[in-house]
């Protein structure tokens, strides 16, 4: 430990410098160790390659399987984290899970979006939750931010902390409500002081939900995507985030309609959409967003990003089209910005012309060369050219770069802006 002098007059004073590992210096969260109903990560001690474990919420009687062994959740609950146990053979050592790890190790039934990706989404959303003040008289609207396709759960995590710290101590969110008992059976009394308490519970929780100053409105057209969505939310922290969130099951016209009957103004920050045909909700999205919001379309082509772009054209919206970013490992850190434009292919623009060509010289040489100058051109013209096929009917053209044998995560993020018309 570094010893030093300092001179006060005519005196030495003796200072002792604190190592920033010293005991003393220690903080609160060093003092952590793991509890009922945590969610712990268990490695090999002694490989750090080795396939990392995602144990259930820990409780008594419950174990962790591993390769040399099973682990006794009693074993892990009061431990540090880093701390190491024995399983079997092995050595194994005990951590707290990341976000990224446990979003991705989490049990899945769709491919979740994965950290890096979904850390850039929420970047670009360019988030400033503010931190409520009840001195206030007029508050000012809570920010919302509206998810379509909620999926895995995983980037309604990464938003839901984005905006936590804008949002007042939550009170305990209700459990499931109690099925009833048979009408002869002696726990009657007893199921009514359940019911009294879990209806006093969704009492507070119905009052605190209009004092939140930033809400994630995820909706997902399964109800099983959904359920299971909302269990990874619940689950990351004893559900830290999960008074952030709230989950809706249904279509993107039904649920925007029926907001919009309750309130005609515009009530959506931003959005993003992140499941197939985005190009078919822009219309809806625009009518329920702010001036100057934005919405996000997370697509696996760079066609589905320029059918967004055409919509938007062919129905004059108000949204522009601010960037496009190539994401995932392919693309590296921030992503890969790419040039999406309105423009006719070259080979449209020579045909026309050559069309227009043939009918001129058709007029000079009589009926008979019109058809000979048709006939020429069908046959010129390749299959390939053949009109696409009517839109919505979901078909996509795939044109982002392969990446070896596997693409893992990545795709395309178009960037759009609300503006005035």
């Amino acid at each position: 430990m570094p010893i030093t002098f300092t001179r006060c007059g005519s005196a030495l004073h003796r200072v002792v410098a604190r190592s920033a590992y010293s005991p003393c210096a220690a903080r609160s969260y060093s003092n952590y160790v793991f509890q009922e109903n945590d969610i712990v990560l268990v490695q090999k001690k002694t490989d750090a390659s080795a396939k990392q474990i995602l144990s259930k919420p820990l409780r008594p009687g419950r174990r962790v399987n591993t390769t040399t062994g099973h682990i006794d959740h009693e074993s892990i609950i009061g431990l540090s984290p880093r701390a190491v146990v024995a399983a079997g053979k092995g050595e194994y050592r005990i951590y707290k899970p990341t976000l990224g790890e446990y979003t991705n190790l989490t049990a899945r039934i769709v491919t979740p979006v994965y950290p890096a990706d979904a850390n850039l989404i929420v970047s670009l959303l360019d988030l400033n939750p503010t931190v409520p003040d009840p001195s206030s008289s007029s508050p000012s609207p809570p920010l919302e931010i509206f998810e379509a396709g909620t999926g895995h759960g995983a980037l309604t995590l990464h938003l839901a902390r984005a905006i936590h710290a804008a949002n007042p101590a939550p009170p305990p969110i209700p459990s499931p409500p109690r099925p009833a008992p048979a009408p002869d059976s002696e726990e009657g009394t007893s199921s009514d002081l359940v019911d009294a308490e879990h209806q006093a519970a969704v009492d507070k929780w119905e009052a605190y939900k209009p004092t939140r100053r930033a809400v994630i409105t995820t909706l997902d057209v399964s109800a099983r995507h959904s359920a299971h969505a909302k269990t990874v939310v619940a689950g990351w922290r004893k559900g830290m985030y999960a008074h952030s969130v709230d989950f809706h099951v249904g279509s993107i016209p039904e649920y925007i309609a029926s907001r919009l009957a309750t309130s005609p103004e515009p009530f959506l920050d931003h959005t993003i959409l992140d499941l197939p045909d985005c190009h078919l909700y822009l219309e809806t999205i625009s009518q329920a967003l702010k001036e100057d919001g934005t919405v996000l379309v997370f697509c696996p082509s760079i066609t589905q990003v320029i059918a967004c772009v055409k919509q938007a054209k062919k129905e004059v919206l108000p949204l522009v089209l601010e960037s496009t970013l190539e994401i995932g490992q392919a693309a590296g850190v921030g992503g890969r910005v790419w040039d999406v434009r309105a423009v006719r292919a070259r080979s449209f623009v020579r045909a026309e012309a050559e069309k227009v060509e043939g009918a001129e010289e058709a007029v000079e040489s009589g009926t008979e060369g019109s058809e000979a100058a048709a006939e020429t051109i069908a046959e010129t013209t390749p299959k390939e050219a053949k009109p696409l096929k009517p839109e919505g009917d979901g078909w996509n053209m795939v044109c982002r770069p392969k990446v070896g044998d596997r693409v893992v995560g990545g795709g395309f993020v178009g960037v759009f802006r609300r503006v005035v018309k």
